[in-house]
């Protein structure tokens, strides 16, 4: 934990596990990034976020659309974090055959079957970071 204040720092990783955040709280990060897509659901957020706050780590929380917002919400989020990068790189992106074929060939990479479930919800926010996200700029 930190000792001294100083530059905040945040932990930006693929959290997902309770034991990852208390990891967070023996470093010397300040904060501590939850994509909302890698919780089941709001409860398993809602988990993370008490956990950070335990020790003082601020939990920023990142969505990407109304239903993960609404997810961020149910949890109890102060700190949300909107994540337009994924809409206006795909918008900008050539909308041609080859393309969206290598992208669709990347999503579905990999054996689903002999995965984890960490995997499993790795692969689940990467996905979902391959569809267009907010319509409008929130």
């Amino acid at each position: 934990m930190m000792k001294d204040p100083g530059v905040p720092l945040l932990r930006k990783d693929f959290i997902f596990d309770p034991l990852q955040v208390a990891m967070t709280a023996s470093s010397p990060a300040s904060a501590v990034l939850l994509i909302a897509r890698m919780c089941e659901d709001a409860t398993h957020l809602k988990q993370l976020v008490d956990l950070a706050r335990m020790p003082g780590l601020a939990p920023v929380v990142e969505i990407f659309d109304q239903a993960d917002l609404d997810m961020a919400r149910e949890a109890g989020a102060d700190i949300i974090q909107v994540t337009t990068a994924t809409s206006i790189r795909l918008k900008h992106r050539s909308t041609s055959p080859a393309t969206s074929s290598h992208r669709r060939r990347t999503a579905n990479s990999g054996s689903a079957q002999a995965a984890s479930p960490n995997a499993l919800r790795l692969k689940r926010w990467q996905d979902s970071a391959l569809t267009p996200c907010l319509s409008e700029p929130v």
